[in-house]
């Protein structure tokens, strides 16, 4: 028998060869597989992009300032000594007029009613306001004004009672009066001629808030008068208003008293006026340098509130020649793009929902759109620079 030495030889080649091929090819596939994922995660990272887009509404920023008004400062730098340089123009005023008390209504609480007042005495009997009437079960009841009775005769007055209850509803009959010694009340005393009800009257007496009123009425009415009496002696560059004079009341008087029945009265005051000289314009720089610094790093000054300023001066030191104005300034902000709570680094691989929750927790925040691209991004890139973040 004769073996084909070379036949099986060949075999044993081609095979080898061909496992050589096939590992080839696997290491071929496993390259081309690598490169391609490779090529797919720089893809990723290269094309996946964020996009945030923040609404904000505008806040309002407010600032109140204390400042001093000075006479004779001369190279003064103002925003920053908070000094302003002016002068002082005073004043001494005194202005009478005439008020009507203010009509008040009693409380419809108590019980009350018209009491006819006798004086069977020959002289007239005058009795204050709140005079004692009693009745003849010992409740007590006022009158409201003062009254003069006129000897043997008669006079009627409203009177109320003294405490809120139902016991104070008392019937018609004669009322004592126990101001008056024993031997008088014969002679003088009350007569109730209809039940006593539930009612409020109007009455007119001297209160504390009428000669409050009055006061405020002639200080404004002073100022006024004073600012005339400086413009005139003011020179060409210079200007003053009612917001720039300070008022100090020297004395008040008055011709009735509190608790008085009147239905007007006299009021009086003198008062010392000071015109504080000084540019406004300065002023208001200085507000509203005060509010850039009050605000905060992650803010954006919109626009300053110019209505929204006002001032008043609210001391004055005569010996010093110096004043002082407190001023009000407000200001629309908003979030500021280069605020740390924008920074982009905040929100690598976050989702829509968990950067939409992040910015709910911002103040002024109103509205957040995220978008990602390409479509299967799903998550904001690891790279911060793929981040873009939008103010609107």
């Amino acid at each position: 028998m004769v073996i084909n030495t070379n036949f099986e030889s060949n075999n044993i080649q081609r095979t080898r060869a061909n496992s050589i091929s096939s590992t080839y090819k696997k290491i071929a596939s496993i390259f081309i597989f690598a490169t391609i994922f490779l090529v797919a995660i720089i893809l990723y990272f290269s094309l996946s992009r964020a996009e945030i887009i923040v609404k904000v509404k505008s806040q309002t920023a407010k600032i109140s300032a204390t400042t001093q008004v000075k006479e004779g400062i001369t190279n003064n730098n103002y925003l920053e000594t908070n000094i302003l340089n002016g002068r002082m123009v005073e004043l001494t005023l005194e202005k009478t007029k005439e008020f009507y008390v203010l009509e008040k209504k009693t409380s419809a609480d108590k019980y009350g009613g018209t009491m006819k007042i006798v004086n069977n005495r020959s002289t007239s009997q005058t009795l204050i306001a709140t005079t004692r009437f009693q009745s003849q079960s010992g409740k007590i009841f006022r009158i409201q004004d003062r009254v003069t009775i006129p000897g043997n005769g008669s006079i009627n007055a409203y009177v109320i009672a003294d405490e809120i209850g139902e016991e104070y509803a008392e019937q018609p009959g004669k009322f004592t009066i126990p101001g008056l010694n024993a031997d008088s009340q014969k002679y003088v005393y009350g007569e109730l001629e209809n039940a006593m009800t539930k009612e409020s009257i109007t009455i007119n007496q001297i209160t504390q808030e009428d000669f409050d009123k009055a006061e405020l009425e002639l200080t404004n009415d002073l100022k006024v008068d004073a600012a005339f009496k400086i413009k005139e002696v003011l020179s060409q560059n210079e200007t003053i208003d009612e917001n720039s004079i300070y008022t100090e009341v020297v004395s008040r008087t008055a011709n009735k008293k509190l608790g008085d029945k009147v239905s007007k009265f006299e009021y009086t005051v003198k008062l010392k006026v000071v015109g504080v000289v000084f540019n406004e314009e300065e002023l208001v720089k200085l507000a509203q340098s005060l509010l850039d610094k009050q605000l905060s790093q992650g803010q954006k000054l919109l626009n300053y509130d110019d209505e929204s300023f006002k001032y008043h001066i609210s001391g004055y030191i005569s010996e010093e020649k110096s004043a002082t104005i407190e001023s009000e300034l407000s200001a629309s902000i908003v979030a500021d793009s280069g605020a740390e709570a924008f920074n982009t680094e905040k929100f690598k691989g976050l989702t829509q929902e968990e950067i939409i929750d992040y910015f709910r927790t911002i103040a002024g925040v109103e509205n957040v759109k995220v978008k990602f691209t390409p479509f299967w991004v799903k998550k904001a890139p690891k790279m911060a620079d793929h981040i873009k973040v939008i103010i609107e």
